[in-house]
């Protein structure tokens, strides 16, 4: 699972997002957080989009 947060919002300041989501998946988590608040696909989608390709592994 690929997890990402804006490092500006609430998430990251309240809780350890990847520590989060590993105690309740059964498989591999990975993220970090991005450079905005909440909506991480309006405020930095080239960034969002780059972190789904290299999390599918799809060639730019």
């Amino acid at each position: 699972m690929l997890a990402l947060w804006g490092a500006k919002g609430t998430a990251g300041k309240l809780w350890n997002v990847l520590d989060t989501w590993k105690a309740k998946a059964s498989g591999p988590i990975t993220g970090h957080a991005l450079p905005c608040g909440h909506l991480l696909l309006e405020e930095q989608p080239e960034l969002v989009v780059a972190a789904f390709r290299e999390f599918f592994g799809a060639n730019q």
